[in-house]
């Protein structure tokens, strides 16, 4: 007869004889080395620990007896890893973790689709519901990392984040219902990533780093993908600057090229609003031609000196090239100015770094700058910008009657920063 055509009053009487059947198949198993009656045993007590809850819940009332099912199960297979001098047991607890895992998976798919749906939660008691399913899925995370505490890389820990990553969905389902996702969303992922980052530090592990990697990728679905945005720059800054401390601490190149993209793009929303208000074109440009340079320079030993030279010619110039558009398109001192700051500054730099790149594109920029105002603006333009230029041409004429004067000592010079410029990069 079908367990089916039982009724409610002969449940008692089915879940005695389904007990003694248990017992008997349990000790066959005992007595026989086949597995068989030991598969038999176990799918007579799985489903008598199915079947007796009925005893005082409607069978209508099925589905919200996941979570007590899944709780039911994992304490069970707990005390079957307090018996671990049979490998039996062991895999036991094993099974009846991954059927608790099915069933807190099935009560959490259940609880979304009622969510999103607007139906109503079918609990038999509403927090303890929630409690025991949250209890379940700790409990077995908190089993998971026993078993890979001896294994740092273990994949059963992209598991474990996984799962906890599911709880913290799964509550926020509880308490907020289908809101949208807000600010306090994108602060817990960023949290959490941290979190995970700073675990790592403790318990150096390959997967807790990947995961701490995904997780600012997770909170920039939760923000407004929009030009201007406070809560999208911020979240890419602060990503930025803990893919810069993955760089610093594992020394590996995807968090730094990450940590760069994460600050370009957080700079970069606010670049057509800062274009708008300043007319500057170099705005563009200078951001992602600086980190060009930084990666150049990370990658100066690996790179040929032709090649490394010439890439540094040209995210230099770029920003240069920008800067003259600029002076050429707006007639106002200060952008001229700032130009030859630029100029001047990128000379410093090479003398400073050695770099022959940075020395010769400020110097011909600035050459060009001054030789096109000469020859542009000088005969139409107003005061200051006249005494700007006859304050370069002055202090170019400085430096001619100084080089007369100390011509040979200046030559001698030259020579020995000509021999010494071949050594530089």
């Amino acid at each position: 007869m079908s367990l089916c055509a039982y009724s409610a009053s002969d449940l008692p009487e089915l879940l005695l004889s389904l007990a003694i059947i248990t017992c008997l198949s349990a000790a066959l198993s005992e007595r026989s080395p086949r597995s068989f009656w030991q598969l038999i045993a176990s799918i007579e007590g799985l489903a008598f620990l199915h079947l007796y809850p009925f005893l005082w819940v409607d069978t209508q009332n099925v589905l919200a007896l996941l979570p007590w099912y899944a709780l039911q199960l994992i304490v069970l297979a707990c005390v079957c890893m307090r018996l671990l001098a049979n490998t039996d047991y062991a895999r036991y607890a094993a099974w009846l973790t991954a059927l608790s895992l099915v069933e807190l998976s099935g009560h959490g798919l259940l609880i979304k689709i009622w969510v999103m749906t607007n139906a109503p939660l079918q609990f038999l008691c509403a927090p303890l519901d929630a409690i025991a399913a949250l209890t379940t899925g700790l409990i077995i995370c908190a089993i998971g990392v026993r078993h890979v505490r001896h294994l740092p890389n273990s994949s059963w820990l992209y598991c474990i984040v996984t799962l906890l990553c599911a709880l913290a969905f799964y509550s926020r389902l509880l308490l907020l219902g289908n809101d949208p996702v807000s600010l306090w969303d994108t602060s817990l992922l960023i949290v959490f990533a941290y979190s995970l980052f700073f675990s790592q530090r403790l318990f150096p592990s390959k997967p807790l780093l990947n995961m701490a990697l995904l997780m600012p990728v997770l909170a920039l679905f939760t923000v407004p993908l929009q030009l201007a945005s406070p809560e999208t720059s911020a979240t890419l800054i602060i990503s930025g600057v803990l893919y810069a401390l993955m760089h610093r601490h594992s020394e590996q190149k995807i968090p730094l090229y990450m940590a760069l993209l994460a600050f370009n793009g957080g700079v970069y929303l606010w670049i057509p609003s800062l274009v708008d208000s300043s007319q500057l074109l170099q705005i563009y440009v200078i951001p992602a031609a600086l980190s060009v340079l930084f990666l150049l320079h990370l990658h100066s030993r690996e790179l040929k000196p032709s090649v490394l030279m010439a890439s540094r010619l040209a995210a230099i110039s770029s920003i240069y090239a920008c800067a003259t558009v600029d002076v050429f398109l707006r007639a106002e001192l200060g952008i001229f100015i700032l130009a030859m700051a630029l100029s001047i500054g990128g000379i410093l730099l090479g003398i400073a770094l050695r770099t022959r790149a940075f020395l010769y594109a400020g110097v011909s920029f600035l050459v060009l700058n001054v030789l096109g105002q000469l020859m542009r603006f000088y005969p139409e333009q107003g005061l200051g910008k006249a005494i700007m230029l006859m304050v370069m041409g002055a202090i170019i004429i400085s430096l001619m009657i100084w080089f007369n004067i100390k011509r040979t000592a200046i030559l001698q010079r030259i020579n020995a920063l000509q021999a010494e410029m071949q050594t530089w990069e």
